[in-house]
């Protein structure tokens, strides 16, 4: 389906639904239908169990995208959520989750250690938690605990593209990480946006979806700071149809 053809049907679905935020409503009807459709509660040791069959096991690099809104059966906090999976990874797994500021002002001071992610409340826990490695970008910043954690993030602030060479998201490959979504599905999925950044020169298409850059300031709670310039994301990662 062609942009123009996608805008022109996005315009209709918000004129018969009477809502703007499309995406959203419709977000907001699954998660009842789900609610009527999966009443039955998950046991915290199936959950557990399911988590091991995914292959969250000792030693692994985990990277877990999630929507806590899903987990309406499920009788566990965020933070029992997190410890579960830190057990199952043991001291030797590196748990990864996104960590996308909700304030994305270039013009203000990007706070490293204190701005408040909008990836989902399992990822602002996961951020405060002692320890946890959080990576310098404003726009595309993860946090990490664990063994690989300060290689995986330690760079991000001096990477050209959000997503590239040098990133997180490139990184997590060199290091066999395990992608899982909890309660998020594979369309949203960040790292596969590494595609984009990797194949920036042999398809001229993924060139069309950045414009411009964007440069921001940063500083830790030690005090130390530093400026950083990355490209803009801004288009359709979706190529039209010839």
């Amino acid at each position: 389906m062609s942009r123009a053809l996608r805008s022109t049907a996005k315009r209709i679905a918000q004129k018969l639904l009477g809502q703007g935020d499309v995406r959203g409503f419709v977000r907001t009807q699954k998660l009842w239908l789900s609610k009527k459709l999966y009443r039955r509660p998950i046991a915290i040791a199936e959950l557990r169990q399911q988590l091991i069959d995914l292959g969250v096991t000792p030693g692994r690099t985990l990277w877990v995208q999630s929507s806590w809104n899903e987990f309406f059966n499920v009788p566990m906090r965020p933070s029992e959520v997190i410890d579960l999976l830190r057990d199952l990874l043991g001291p030797g797994g590196t748990l990864v989750m996104p960590a996308f500021p909700i304030d994305q002002d270039p013009a203000k001071v990007f706070l490293v250690d204190r701005a408040a992610v909008y990836t989902g409340l399992l990822c602002e826990v996961f951020r405060r938690y002692p320890d946890v490695r959080r990576s310098i970008h404003l726009g595309s910043s993860v946090c990490a605990i664990g063994p690989n954690a300060e290689f995986l993030v330690k760079d991000h602030h001096l990477t050209a593209m959000p997503w590239g060479k040098d990133s997180p998201f490139c990184r997590l490959m060199e290091v066999d990480a395990l992608m899982l979504g909890l309660g998020a599905g594979f369309n949203f999925m960040t790292a596969l946006h590494a595609v984009e950044c990797l194949l920036y020169d042999e398809v001229p298409y993924f060139r069309t979806v950045f414009d411009g850059t964007i440069r921001y300031r940063w500083k830790r709670a030690s005090g130390e700071t530093g400026e950083h310039e990355f490209m803009n994301r801004s288009g359709d990662i979706r190529c039209p149809q010839p």
